[in-house]
C-alpha cells in the first residue's frame, strides 16, 4: 500500500504520533494554563509574539549546527527541548523567571525540531505518494489527538500540572526511538546558488498558515477557555471529540491530491475551511454547543494539512537545499503568526469580541486558496506526465 510502503516515512509517522501525544498531553494546555495564571486574553496575544520573535532571532543557530552534526541529531535536540518545555510550563505563575525560561525553551524547541523534521520528511517521502503519506501521518496523529488531550486534562485535574506535564515529557523523549535508524539528509555547508530565491512561493504560503493558525486555533482556544474555565478535563475532552470526528475522512484527501485532483481539493477544502471559521466565530457561550462546533469544524478542515504540506514538501524536495528552504518558510510562518497576534491584541483591546479574532482567518484563507491553486495548477500536469515512467 502506498500509504505505508516507505519504511523511513513509517518511522517518521510513528515518531509523529508519539510527539503529538506528548504535545497534546502537556504542551497543548499552555493556553488554558497561562490564562488560568494571571494572563488576560490581550496579554496572552501580546506575549506570544515574544516567543515567536525570539524563535525568529535564534533560528540561524540551526543553520550552523545542522550541517555539522546532521539533520537526525538536530531533530533529537529539538525533541529534548520540547520535553524540557513541557516540564518548565508547570512552574509558570505569571510573568516571572519560569515564564522567561519557558519562552526560551519554546523558541529553541521549535527551531531545532520543525526545521529538520520537515526537511527530512520532504526529502525522504515518495513524490508520487506524498499526499497519501501525509494523510497517513495525520490519520495516525488522530489517535494521539483523541486520547492525549483527555488523558492530559484528567491528569492535571487529579494529579497536578507537574505530574501531567512530566508524563508528556517522557512520551516526547520516547519519540526519539523511531528516529534512531533514519538517515541524515544532505545539507550543504555553504549556501547553494539560488537556495533562498527558490523559497518565495513556499514562504508566501507559510505566512498565510501562520496567520490562520493563530486566528483559527489559538483565538478559538481562548473562546473555549471562556466556557470551560480552569476545568482541564473539559478543555481536553473538547479537543478529543474533535480529533475523533476528524479521523473519519482524512485518508481520502491525500489520495485525491496524488490522483491529480489537487485543484478541486483546494477549492472544496478551502470553502469548507471558511465554513468552519464562520461556525467558530459565531459560536455562543455554551460548552456543549462549542464541542459540537469543534467536531463539525474538524471534519470540514480535514483537507487543510494534507493540502498545505503536500505543496510545501514538494517545493522543498526540489529546492537546492531542502533544509534552507524549510528554514526560510518556518521564518515566514513566524512573521504571519506574529502579525496575527498583534492584530488580535489590538482588536481585543478595543473591546471587540473574541469571535472577531477567529473571523480574521477568512480573508487569509482565501489568499491561501489562491496561492495553493496556482501552485497545483503549475505542478500537477508535469507530475502526472512523469507518473507512468
Amino acid at each position: 500500500m502506498s500509504y505505508i510502503s516507505n519504511r523511513i516515512v513509517n518511522r517518521l509517522n510513528i515518531h509523529s504520533v508519539l510527539h503529538t501525544a506528548g504535545f497534546n498531553l502537556a504542551g497543548n494546555f499552555f493556553i488554558i494554563f497561562l490564562l488560568s495564571h494571571h494572563f488576560s486574553a490581550v496579554s496572552f496575544f501580546l506575549y506570544l509574539p515574544l516567543i515567536l520573535m525570539l524563535r525568529f532571532a535564534l533560528r540561524p543557530i540551526v543553520l550552523y549546527i545542522a550541517p555539522r552534526i546532521g539533520s537526525r541529531r538536530t531533530l533529537y535536540i529539538g525533541v529534548c527541548f520540547f520535553a524540557a518545555q513541557y516540564i518548565s510550563l508547570a512552574w509558570v505563575d505569571g510573568i516571572d523567571g519560569a515564564f522567561a525560561l519557558y519562552c526560551l525553551l519554546c523558541a529553541l524547541a521549535d527551531i531545532f525540531y520543525w526545521t529538520p523534521y520537515h526537511s527530512i520528511f520532504s526529502f525522504l517521502a515518495d513524490d508520487a505518494h506524498r499526499g497519501k503519506q501525509i494523510s497517513a501521518r495525520e490519520a495516525l496523529n488522530t489517535i494521539a489527538t483523541v486520547l492525549a488531550p483527555l488523558a492530559g486534562g484528567l491528569a492535571i485535574d487529579y494529579f497536578g500540572a507537574k505530574a501531567a506535564f512530566s508524563i508528556g515529557a517522557v512520551i516526547e523523549l520516547c519519540s526519539i526511538i523511531p528516529l534512531l535508524c533514519i538517515p541524515n539528509i544532505p545539507i550543504a555547508h555553504k549556501r547553494p546558488h539560488g537556495a533562498f530565491n527558490a523559497v518565495r512561493e513556499g514562504a508566501c504560503i507559510f505566512i498565510t498558515d501562520g496567520w490562520i493558525a493563530i486566528s483559527f486555533l489559538y483565538a478559538w482556544a481562548v473562546m473555549l477557555f471562556n466556557s470551560t474555565g480552569s476545568h482541564y478535563t473539559k478543555f481536553g475532552g473538547a479537543f478529543a471529540l474533535a480529533g475523533l470526528v476528524a479521523s473519519l475522512a482524512g485518508l481520502l484527501i491525500g489520495k485525491m491530491i496524488d490522483a491529480g485532483h489537487a485543484q478541486r481539493t483546494v477549492i472544496i477544502g478551502g470553502l469548507f475551511c471558511i465554513g468552519a471559521i464562520i461556525l467558530k466565530a459565531s459560536a455562543g457561550g455554551d460548552l456543549t454547543e462549542k464541542m459540537g462546533i469543534m467536531s463539525i469544524c474538524s471534519l470540514l478542515a480535514i483537507s487543510y494539512n494534507p493540502m498545505l504540506m503536500t505543496a510545501i514538501y514538494r517545493l522543498a524536495a526540489k529546492a537546492p537545499c531542502t533544509l534552507r528552504f524549510i528554514f526560510v518558510t518556518e521564518g515566514s510562518w513566524d512573521i504571519g503568526s506574529t502579525s496575527c497576534c498583534l492584530a488580535i491584541a489590538g482588536l481585543l483591546s478595543c473591546g471587540a469580541p473574541i469571535g472577531w479574532a477567529v473571523a480574521m482567518a477568512i480573508p487569509v484563507t482565501l489568499l491561501q486558496m489562491v496561492l495553493l491553486y496556482k501552485f497545483y495548477k503549475q505542478s500537477m500536469p508535469a507530475r502526472l506526465v512523469d507518473l507512468p515512467q
